[in-house]
């Protein structure tokens, strides 16, 4: 069964990204982190959910950036 990568979904899966910075993707990501075999498995892990925290972190920032059409500023 196929999961989908959550990057994936939001880069799209022509993306390169995630290549060219050789990390991991999101299911071996889990695992390494949860089950590692070895200390390199935890690096790789670490790497690629750091990566993904602060792309969350930008795109939500992005998101209620203030002047953005769409959203109505409750201040």
């Amino acid at each position: 069964m196929y999961r989908a990568d959550p990057m994936e979904v939001a880069l799209g899966l022509e993306s390169t990204v995630m290549s060219e910075l050789k990390l991991v993707n999101h299911v071996d990501a889990m695992t390494y982190i949860h089950r590692p075999r070895t200390v390199e498995e935890v690096g790789m892990a670490r790497e690629r959910l750091a990566f993904e925290e602060l792309l969350l972190l930008q795109v939500g920032k992005l998101w209620v950036r203030p002047g953005r059409p769409d959203v109505i500023d409750r201040r």
